[in-house]
Protein backbone atom coordinates (compact mmCIF):
# COMPACT_ATOMS: atom_id res chain seq x y z
CA UNK A 1 0.00 0.00 0.00
CA UNK A 2 1.00 3.64 -0.35
CA UNK A 3 1.13 4.08 3.42
CA UNK A 4 3.39 1.05 3.87
CA UNK A 5 5.70 2.29 1.11
CA UNK A 6 6.07 5.73 2.67
CA UNK A 7 6.66 4.21 6.12
CA UNK A 8 9.41 1.95 4.77
CA UNK A 9 10.90 4.85 2.82
CA UNK A 10 11.15 6.81 6.05
CA UNK A 11 12.60 3.87 8.00
CA UNK A 12 15.17 2.88 5.38
CA UNK A 13 16.11 6.26 3.87
CA UNK A 14 19.33 5.33 2.01
CA UNK A 15 21.63 8.26 2.67
CA UNK A 16 25.20 7.15 3.26
CA UNK A 17 26.08 6.14 -0.31
CA UNK A 18 26.15 9.01 -2.75
CA UNK A 19 27.01 12.66 -2.71
CA UNK A 20 25.70 15.13 -0.16
CA UNK A 21 24.80 17.88 -2.59
CA UNK A 22 21.18 19.05 -2.82
CA UNK A 23 20.60 17.51 -6.25
CA UNK A 24 21.62 14.08 -4.96
CA UNK A 25 19.40 14.45 -1.89
CA UNK A 26 16.49 15.51 -4.10
CA UNK A 27 17.01 12.45 -6.31
CA UNK A 28 17.20 10.05 -3.37
CA UNK A 29 14.06 11.60 -1.86
CA UNK A 30 12.14 11.12 -5.11
CA UNK A 31 13.33 7.52 -5.44
CA UNK A 32 12.21 6.75 -1.87
CA UNK A 33 8.74 8.20 -2.34
CA UNK A 34 7.98 7.29 -5.93
CA UNK A 35 10.39 4.51 -6.93
CA UNK A 36 12.96 4.55 -9.67
CA UNK A 37 11.42 5.99 -12.85
CA UNK A 38 12.74 3.28 -15.18
CA UNK A 39 11.14 0.41 -13.23
CA UNK A 40 7.71 -0.74 -14.42
CA UNK A 41 5.27 -2.51 -12.10
CA UNK A 42 2.59 -4.79 -13.55
CA UNK A 43 0.04 -6.68 -11.49
CA UNK A 44 -1.46 -9.52 -13.54
CA UNK A 45 -2.53 -11.42 -10.40
CA UNK A 46 -3.03 -10.08 -6.86
CA UNK A 47 -0.30 -12.04 -5.10
CA UNK A 48 2.69 -10.51 -3.35
CA UNK A 49 5.75 -10.75 -5.61
CA UNK A 50 8.26 -12.20 -3.21
CA UNK A 51 8.39 -14.01 0.08
CA UNK A 52 10.51 -13.63 3.20
CA UNK A 53 10.95 -16.14 5.96
CA UNK A 54 9.10 -15.35 9.16
CA UNK A 55 12.36 -14.51 10.94
CA UNK A 56 13.27 -12.06 8.16
CA UNK A 57 9.91 -10.29 8.33
CA UNK A 58 10.23 -9.46 12.01
CA UNK A 59 12.00 -6.36 13.24
CA UNK A 60 15.77 -6.54 13.02
CA UNK A 61 17.64 -5.45 16.13
CA UNK A 62 21.33 -4.70 16.44
CA UNK A 63 23.13 -7.71 17.91
CA UNK A 64 23.97 -5.98 21.20
CA UNK A 65 20.32 -5.02 21.70
CA UNK A 66 19.13 -8.53 20.85
CA UNK A 67 21.25 -9.80 23.74
CA UNK A 68 19.38 -7.39 26.02
CA UNK A 69 15.94 -8.52 24.81
CA UNK A 70 15.07 -9.86 28.25
CA UNK A 71 15.59 -6.35 29.65
CA UNK A 72 13.16 -4.91 27.12
CA UNK A 73 10.49 -7.50 27.96
CA UNK A 74 10.84 -7.17 31.74
CA UNK A 75 8.92 -4.47 33.64
CA UNK A 76 10.83 -1.21 33.97
CA UNK A 77 10.64 1.65 36.38
CA UNK A 78 8.73 4.51 34.76
CA UNK A 79 8.41 7.92 36.41
CA UNK A 80 5.54 10.21 35.46
CA UNK A 81 6.71 13.84 35.34
CA UNK A 82 3.49 15.45 34.09
CA UNK A 83 0.42 14.60 32.03
CA UNK A 84 1.60 12.34 29.15
CA UNK A 85 5.27 12.95 30.07
CA UNK A 86 7.44 10.16 31.47
CA UNK A 87 11.03 9.28 32.27
CA UNK A 88 13.16 6.10 32.20
CA UNK A 89 16.87 5.53 32.78
CA UNK A 90 19.51 2.91 32.13
CA UNK A 91 23.13 2.36 33.17
CA UNK A 92 26.00 1.11 31.00
CA UNK A 93 29.27 -0.18 32.45
CA UNK A 94 32.14 -1.07 30.10
CA UNK A 95 34.86 -3.28 31.54
CA UNK A 96 37.67 -2.70 29.04
CA UNK A 97 38.88 -1.41 25.69
CA UNK A 98 41.47 -2.62 23.19
CA UNK A 99 43.48 -0.89 20.45
CA UNK A 100 44.13 -2.61 17.12
CA UNK A 101 45.50 -1.46 13.77
CA UNK A 102 43.92 -1.32 10.32
CA UNK A 103 45.67 0.10 7.23
CA UNK A 104 48.01 2.15 9.43
CA UNK A 105 45.20 3.52 11.62
CA UNK A 106 44.29 2.78 15.24
CA UNK A 107 40.92 1.12 15.84
CA UNK A 108 39.53 1.12 19.38
CA UNK A 109 37.34 -1.86 20.25
CA UNK A 110 35.09 -2.51 23.26
CA UNK A 111 33.10 -5.64 24.24
CA UNK A 112 29.88 -5.90 22.15
CA UNK A 113 30.69 -2.56 20.49
CA UNK A 114 29.94 -1.85 16.82
CA UNK A 115 32.09 0.56 14.81
CA UNK A 116 30.05 3.55 13.63
CA UNK A 117 30.71 4.58 10.01
CA UNK A 118 29.49 8.17 10.25
CA UNK A 119 30.53 10.43 7.33
CA UNK A 120 33.24 13.01 8.17
CA UNK A 121 33.57 11.64 11.73
CA UNK A 122 36.16 9.45 13.49
CA UNK A 123 35.52 5.70 13.42
CA UNK A 124 34.46 4.87 16.98
CA UNK A 125 32.57 2.00 18.66
CA UNK A 126 29.12 2.41 20.19
CA UNK A 127 26.87 0.24 22.34
CA UNK A 128 23.12 -0.04 21.73
CA UNK A 129 21.79 -1.05 25.12
CA UNK A 130 18.22 0.22 25.46
CA UNK A 131 15.03 0.79 23.54
CA UNK A 132 11.66 2.44 24.10
CA UNK A 133 8.47 1.94 22.11
CA UNK A 134 6.19 4.98 21.74
CA UNK A 135 2.65 5.20 20.35
CA UNK A 136 1.66 7.35 17.40
CA UNK A 137 2.22 10.98 18.33
CA UNK A 138 4.83 10.11 20.96
CA UNK A 139 8.24 11.74 20.92
CA UNK A 140 11.57 11.78 22.71
CA UNK A 141 11.97 15.07 24.60
CA UNK A 142 15.56 14.69 25.81
CA UNK A 143 18.39 12.21 26.35
CA UNK A 144 21.00 13.19 28.93
CA UNK A 145 23.90 11.54 30.72
CA UNK A 146 23.87 12.77 34.31
CA UNK A 147 26.49 10.44 35.82
CA UNK A 148 29.64 9.20 34.08
CA UNK A 149 33.35 8.62 34.58
CA UNK A 150 36.12 9.87 32.27
CA UNK A 151 39.63 8.51 31.80
CA UNK A 152 42.35 9.63 29.39
CA UNK A 153 43.70 6.62 27.48
CA UNK A 154 46.32 8.40 25.36
CA UNK A 155 46.75 9.51 21.75
CA UNK A 156 45.56 7.36 18.85
CA UNK A 157 45.54 7.85 15.09
CA UNK A 158 41.86 6.99 14.61
CA UNK A 159 40.67 7.39 11.00
CA UNK A 160 37.92 9.66 9.72
CA UNK A 161 35.17 8.05 7.59
CA UNK A 162 34.71 9.68 4.18
CA UNK A 163 32.09 9.14 1.51
CA UNK A 164 33.41 9.09 -2.00
CA UNK A 165 33.60 7.20 -5.28
CA UNK A 166 36.91 5.52 -4.55
CA UNK A 167 35.66 2.07 -3.50
CA UNK A 168 32.89 -0.29 -4.50
CA UNK A 169 31.14 0.46 -1.19
CA UNK A 170 31.53 4.25 -1.38
CA UNK A 171 33.41 4.44 1.95
CA UNK A 172 37.06 5.15 2.65
CA UNK A 173 39.21 5.93 5.71
CA UNK A 174 41.32 9.09 5.93
CA UNK A 175 43.44 11.14 8.34
CA UNK A 176 41.84 14.39 7.09
CA UNK A 177 39.46 16.11 9.49
CA UNK A 178 37.87 19.46 10.36
CA UNK A 179 36.92 18.42 13.91
CA UNK A 180 38.91 19.90 16.81
CA UNK A 181 36.97 18.70 19.85
CA UNK A 182 36.05 15.41 21.46
CA UNK A 183 33.69 13.56 19.16
CA UNK A 184 30.87 12.90 19.55
CA UNK A 185 30.04 16.08 21.50
CA UNK A 186 27.51 14.13 23.62
CA UNK A 187 27.81 10.59 24.93
CA UNK A 188 24.27 9.28 24.35
CA UNK A 189 22.34 9.23 21.10
CA UNK A 190 19.06 7.78 19.83
CA UNK A 191 17.43 7.01 16.51
CA UNK A 192 14.11 5.58 15.36
CA UNK A 193 14.28 2.05 13.99
CA UNK A 194 10.93 0.55 13.05
CA UNK A 195 8.17 3.14 13.35
CA UNK A 196 7.72 4.01 17.02
CA UNK A 197 10.71 1.95 18.20
CA UNK A 198 13.55 4.12 19.51
CA UNK A 199 17.04 2.69 20.05
CA UNK A 200 19.55 4.30 22.42
CA UNK A 201 23.33 4.12 22.03
CA UNK A 202 26.30 5.36 24.03
CA UNK A 203 29.84 6.15 22.89
CA UNK A 204 32.19 4.93 25.66
CA UNK A 205 35.17 6.12 23.56
CA UNK A 206 35.44 9.75 22.38
CA UNK A 207 38.24 11.20 20.28
CA UNK A 208 39.67 14.54 19.12
CA UNK A 209 40.95 13.81 15.58
CA UNK A 210 43.03 17.01 15.48
CA UNK A 211 45.05 16.38 18.67
CA UNK A 212 44.53 12.56 18.67
CA UNK A 213 43.56 12.75 22.35
CA UNK A 214 41.21 9.93 23.32
CA UNK A 215 39.05 9.45 26.44
CA UNK A 216 37.14 6.46 27.82
CA UNK A 217 33.90 6.35 29.84
CA UNK A 218 33.55 3.07 31.73
CA UNK A 219 30.34 4.09 33.55
CA UNK A 220 27.35 6.04 32.17
CA UNK A 221 23.80 6.65 33.42
CA UNK A 222 21.36 7.80 30.74
CA UNK A 223 18.08 9.62 31.48
CA UNK A 224 15.34 9.50 28.80
CA UNK A 225 12.39 11.89 28.93
CA UNK A 226 9.53 11.28 26.50
CA UNK A 227 5.96 12.17 25.72
CA UNK A 228 3.20 9.63 25.02
CA UNK A 229 -0.38 10.77 24.27
CA UNK A 230 -1.56 7.22 25.15
CA UNK A 231 0.45 4.91 27.41
CA UNK A 232 0.21 1.87 25.11
CA UNK A 233 0.65 0.86 21.49
CA UNK A 234 1.55 -1.80 18.91
CA UNK A 235 5.02 -2.50 17.55
CA UNK A 236 6.13 -4.71 14.64
CA UNK A 237 2.76 -6.18 13.68
CA UNK A 238 3.45 -8.63 10.84
CA UNK A 239 2.09 -11.74 9.22
CA UNK A 240 4.49 -14.57 10.02
CA UNK A 241 4.83 -15.24 6.28
CA UNK A 242 4.67 -12.81 3.39
CA UNK A 243 3.04 -15.62 1.41
CA UNK A 244 1.15 -18.44 3.12
CA UNK A 245 0.55 -21.68 1.26
CA UNK A 246 -3.13 -22.34 0.70
CA UNK A 247 -3.13 -25.28 3.11
CA UNK A 248 -1.74 -23.35 6.11
CA UNK A 249 -3.49 -21.21 8.71
CA UNK A 250 -2.55 -17.50 8.76
CA UNK A 251 -0.63 -16.44 11.87
CA UNK A 252 0.63 -13.09 13.11
CA UNK A 253 3.07 -11.57 15.59
CA UNK A 254 3.25 -8.20 17.32
CA UNK A 255 4.63 -6.51 20.38
CA UNK A 256 2.14 -4.76 22.67
CA UNK A 257 3.76 -2.19 24.96
CA UNK A 258 2.91 -0.16 28.02
CA UNK A 259 5.14 2.87 28.21
CA UNK A 260 3.28 4.49 31.11
CA UNK A 261 3.71 4.33 34.88
CA UNK A 262 0.58 2.28 35.73
CA UNK A 263 -0.75 -1.13 34.66
CA UNK A 264 -2.95 -1.26 31.56
CA UNK A 265 -5.94 -3.58 30.98
CA UNK A 266 -6.18 -3.87 27.21
CA UNK A 267 -8.78 -5.44 24.93
CA UNK A 268 -8.29 -5.90 21.20
CA UNK A 269 -9.38 -7.49 17.93
CA UNK A 270 -7.63 -9.03 14.92
CA UNK A 271 -9.48 -8.82 11.60
CA UNK A 272 -8.60 -10.22 8.16
CA UNK A 273 -9.83 -8.22 5.15
CA UNK A 274 -9.74 -8.91 1.41
CA UNK A 275 -8.73 -6.47 -1.31
CA UNK A 276 -12.12 -4.73 -1.04
CA UNK A 277 -11.66 -4.20 2.74
CA UNK A 278 -14.35 -6.79 3.56
CA UNK A 279 -13.79 -9.05 6.61
CA UNK A 280 -13.30 -12.65 5.43
CA UNK A 281 -12.76 -14.61 8.66
CA UNK A 282 -14.41 -14.46 12.09
CA UNK A 283 -12.81 -11.72 14.20
CA UNK A 284 -10.36 -12.83 16.92
CA UNK A 285 -10.63 -11.12 20.33
CA UNK A 286 -7.86 -10.73 22.89
CA UNK A 287 -7.40 -9.40 26.41
CA UNK A 288 -4.21 -8.78 28.40
CA UNK A 289 -2.83 -6.87 31.37
CA UNK A 290 0.54 -5.10 31.04
CA UNK A 291 2.71 -3.89 33.91
CA UNK A 292 4.38 -0.44 33.59
CA UNK A 293 7.25 -0.35 31.10
CA UNK A 294 6.46 -3.82 29.74
CA UNK A 295 6.59 -5.06 26.16
CA UNK A 296 4.59 -8.24 25.51
CA UNK A 297 5.27 -10.60 22.57
CA UNK A 298 1.87 -11.40 21.06
CA UNK A 299 1.22 -14.39 18.75
CA UNK A 300 -2.16 -14.98 17.10
CA UNK A 301 -3.44 -17.45 14.52
CA UNK A 302 -6.68 -18.40 12.79
CA UNK A 303 -8.20 -21.88 12.54
CA UNK A 304 -9.69 -21.21 9.08
CA UNK A 305 -8.05 -21.41 5.67
CA UNK A 306 -8.05 -18.60 3.10
CA UNK A 307 -8.44 -18.77 -0.65
CA UNK A 308 -5.58 -17.63 -2.89
CA UNK A 309 -5.27 -13.86 -3.09
CA UNK A 310 -4.04 -10.75 -1.29
CA UNK A 311 -5.19 -9.78 2.22
CA UNK A 312 -4.68 -7.28 5.03
CA UNK A 313 -4.53 -8.03 8.75
CA UNK A 314 -5.72 -5.31 11.14
CA UNK A 315 -4.90 -5.36 14.87
CA UNK A 316 -6.59 -2.90 17.26
CA UNK A 317 -6.17 -2.51 21.05
CA UNK A 318 -7.68 -0.12 23.60
CA UNK A 319 -7.98 0.49 27.34
CA UNK A 320 -11.47 2.00 26.85
CA UNK A 321 -10.16 5.41 27.97
CA UNK A 322 -7.53 6.53 25.48
CA UNK A 323 -7.78 6.40 21.69
CA UNK A 324 -7.39 2.88 20.22
CA UNK A 325 -4.04 1.89 18.73
CA UNK A 326 -4.21 0.10 15.37
CA UNK A 327 -1.72 -1.53 13.00
CA UNK A 328 -2.03 -3.30 9.65
CA UNK A 329 0.03 -5.79 7.68
CA UNK A 330 -0.41 -7.27 4.21
CA UNK A 331 0.11 -10.85 3.10
CA UNK A 332 -0.92 -13.29 0.39
CA UNK A 333 -2.04 -16.88 -0.03
CA UNK A 334 -0.67 -18.78 -3.03
CA UNK A 335 0.55 -22.12 -4.37
CA UNK A 336 3.78 -20.71 -5.83
CA UNK A 337 5.72 -17.47 -6.26
CA UNK A 338 8.77 -15.91 -7.97
CA UNK A 339 11.67 -14.29 -6.10
CA UNK A 340 15.28 -13.18 -6.45
CA UNK A 341 15.26 -11.86 -10.02
CA UNK A 342 18.76 -10.75 -11.07
CA UNK A 343 20.56 -9.58 -14.22
CA UNK A 344 24.32 -10.06 -14.58
CA UNK A 345 25.99 -8.35 -17.55
CA UNK A 346 29.31 -9.52 -19.00
CA UNK A 347 30.93 -6.69 -20.96
CA UNK A 348 33.44 -9.00 -22.69
CA UNK A 349 30.74 -11.21 -24.18
CA UNK A 350 28.10 -8.44 -24.42
CA UNK A 351 25.74 -10.93 -22.74
CA UNK A 352 23.33 -10.59 -19.82
CA UNK A 353 22.33 -13.63 -17.74
CA UNK A 354 18.92 -13.51 -16.08
CA UNK A 355 18.15 -15.64 -13.03
CA UNK A 356 14.98 -16.05 -10.97
CA UNK A 357 13.77 -18.49 -8.32
CA UNK A 358 10.38 -20.21 -8.41
CA UNK A 359 9.06 -21.79 -5.22
CA UNK A 360 6.27 -24.35 -5.01
CA UNK A 361 4.51 -24.10 -1.64
CA UNK A 362 2.08 -26.95 -2.27
CA UNK A 363 2.79 -30.60 -1.54
CA UNK A 364 2.19 -31.67 -5.16
CA UNK A 365 4.48 -31.11 -8.14
CA UNK A 366 3.55 -28.35 -10.55
CA UNK A 367 4.41 -27.23 -14.09
CA UNK A 368 6.10 -23.86 -14.55
CA UNK A 369 6.39 -21.90 -17.80
CA UNK A 370 8.45 -18.71 -17.74
CA UNK A 371 9.63 -15.95 -20.07
CA UNK A 372 12.08 -13.12 -19.52
CA UNK A 373 10.81 -9.93 -21.21
CA UNK A 374 13.43 -7.27 -22.03
CA UNK A 375 12.40 -3.68 -22.72
CA UNK A 376 13.86 -0.18 -22.87
CA UNK A 377 11.80 2.92 -22.11
CA UNK A 378 8.59 0.81 -22.27
CA UNK A 379 9.51 -0.46 -25.76
CA UNK A 380 9.63 -4.30 -25.92
CA UNK A 381 12.94 -5.56 -27.29
CA UNK A 382 13.11 -9.30 -26.78
CA UNK A 383 11.35 -12.31 -25.25
CA UNK A 384 13.60 -15.04 -23.89
CA UNK A 385 11.64 -18.25 -23.52
CA UNK A 386 12.53 -20.92 -20.98
CA UNK A 387 11.62 -24.56 -21.44
CA UNK A 388 8.80 -25.69 -19.17
CA UNK A 389 9.85 -27.51 -16.04
CA UNK A 390 8.31 -29.38 -13.16
CA UNK A 391 8.91 -28.09 -9.64
CA UNK A 392 8.52 -30.68 -6.92
CA UNK A 393 6.25 -30.02 -3.99
CA UNK A 394 7.58 -27.80 -1.19
CA UNK A 395 10.78 -26.99 -3.10
CA UNK A 396 12.43 -24.27 -5.19
CA UNK A 397 14.13 -24.19 -8.58
CA UNK A 398 16.48 -21.58 -10.06
CA UNK A 399 15.75 -20.66 -13.67
CA UNK A 400 18.35 -18.93 -15.86
CA UNK A 401 18.72 -17.82 -19.45
CA UNK A 402 20.90 -15.38 -21.37
CA UNK A 403 20.31 -12.47 -23.71
CA UNK A 404 22.60 -10.82 -26.27
CA UNK A 405 21.36 -7.51 -27.77
CA UNK A 406 20.83 -7.42 -31.52
CA UNK A 407 23.16 -4.41 -31.69
CA UNK A 408 26.22 -3.30 -29.74
CA UNK A 409 24.74 -0.73 -27.43
CA UNK A 410 24.77 0.83 -23.98
CA UNK A 411 21.91 1.98 -21.79
CA UNK A 412 19.41 1.15 -19.07
CA UNK A 413 17.03 -1.73 -19.71
CA UNK A 414 14.29 -3.58 -17.80
CA UNK A 415 13.84 -7.32 -17.50
CA UNK A 416 10.54 -8.81 -16.34
CA UNK A 417 10.05 -12.44 -15.31
CA UNK A 418 6.55 -13.62 -16.29
CA UNK A 419 5.46 -17.12 -15.31
CA UNK A 420 2.53 -19.47 -14.75
CA UNK A 421 2.15 -22.38 -12.34
CA UNK A 422 -0.19 -25.17 -13.45
CA UNK A 423 -1.74 -22.71 -15.88
CA UNK A 424 -2.40 -19.94 -13.32
CA UNK A 425 -0.38 -16.72 -13.67
CA UNK A 426 2.13 -15.80 -10.96
CA UNK A 427 2.88 -12.25 -9.97
CA UNK A 428 5.67 -10.99 -12.21
CA UNK A 429 8.95 -9.43 -11.08
CA UNK A 430 10.95 -6.73 -12.86
CA UNK A 431 14.25 -4.96 -12.27
CA UNK A 432 16.35 -2.41 -14.18
CA UNK A 433 19.87 -3.24 -15.36
CA UNK A 434 22.61 -1.41 -17.25
CA UNK A 435 24.62 -2.42 -20.30
CA UNK A 436 27.98 -0.76 -20.94
CA UNK A 437 30.32 -1.04 -23.87
CA UNK A 438 33.96 -0.37 -22.98
CA UNK A 439 34.01 3.30 -24.11
CA UNK A 440 30.84 4.03 -22.11
CA UNK A 441 32.07 2.05 -19.11
CA UNK A 442 35.31 4.03 -19.20
CA UNK A 443 33.42 7.34 -19.31
CA UNK A 444 31.11 6.26 -16.47
CA UNK A 445 34.06 5.17 -14.31
CA UNK A 446 35.95 8.43 -14.90
CA UNK A 447 32.83 10.45 -14.03
CA UNK A 448 32.47 8.37 -10.89
CA UNK A 449 36.10 8.86 -9.84
CA UNK A 450 35.86 12.59 -10.51
CA UNK A 451 32.70 12.84 -8.42
CA UNK A 452 30.54 13.96 -11.34
CA UNK A 453 28.05 11.08 -11.35
CA UNK A 454 27.96 8.12 -9.02
CA UNK A 455 27.86 4.56 -10.33
CA UNK A 456 25.20 2.34 -8.79
CA UNK A 457 26.43 -0.36 -6.44
CA UNK A 458 25.74 -3.01 -9.08
CA UNK A 459 27.67 -1.07 -11.74
CA UNK A 460 30.60 -0.53 -9.37
CA UNK A 461 31.17 -4.26 -9.41
CA UNK A 462 31.16 -4.17 -13.21
CA UNK A 463 33.62 -1.26 -13.32
CA UNK A 464 35.97 -3.02 -10.87
CA UNK A 465 37.62 -4.79 -13.82
CA UNK A 466 40.67 -6.00 -11.88
CA UNK A 467 38.42 -7.25 -9.04
CA UNK A 468 40.46 -5.74 -6.20
CA UNK A 469 37.50 -4.16 -4.41
CA UNK A 470 38.56 -0.61 -5.31
CA UNK A 471 37.71 1.72 -8.16
CA UNK A 472 40.88 3.53 -9.21
CA UNK A 473 43.29 4.26 -12.05
CA UNK A 474 44.14 0.55 -12.31
CA UNK A 475 40.58 -0.13 -13.46
CA UNK A 476 40.81 2.72 -15.98
CA UNK A 477 43.99 1.16 -17.41
CA UNK A 478 42.36 -2.30 -17.52
CA UNK A 479 39.33 -0.96 -19.41
CA UNK A 480 41.53 0.88 -21.89
CA UNK A 481 43.48 -2.35 -22.57
CA UNK A 482 40.27 -4.31 -23.13
CA UNK A 483 38.85 -1.54 -25.35
CA UNK A 484 41.95 -1.55 -27.58
CA UNK A 485 42.03 -5.30 -28.07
Amino acid sequence: TLGTSIRKAKAYFPFGIGGKNYLDKKTVTEFNLFGVPWQIQRYPFPITASKQAAAQRKSKMPAPLAKEMKLMLAPRKVIKLASNTYQQQFVVDVASWDAKTLDGFDIIEIPDGLQQYIPDAPLLPALTKYSIALPKGGKIISVTVDDYTTKSIGQFNIPTVLLGPWTTTGLTLSDKTTINEFYPPVIAHYYEGEEGHYLFSVFPVRHNPTTNETIFHDHMRVIITYEAPAPYGILNFTADEAIFKNSSYPSFSAQIFNTGDTSQNLNGTLTIKDGDANPVLPQTNLSLNLAPGTIYNLSLSFSDLLEEGAYDGELSISNAVDAPSTATTNFSVAKAYLSGLSALYNVKDNMTTFTVNVTNLSKDSGSVYLNFLVSQEDIPLSTIEVDGLVVNGESSEMISNSWIPDTITSGTFTVEAVASFDGAPLNSLNIPFNIYQYPDLLEALVNHLMGRKELTLADRGLADVNQDGRLDVADVVAIVKEKNQ
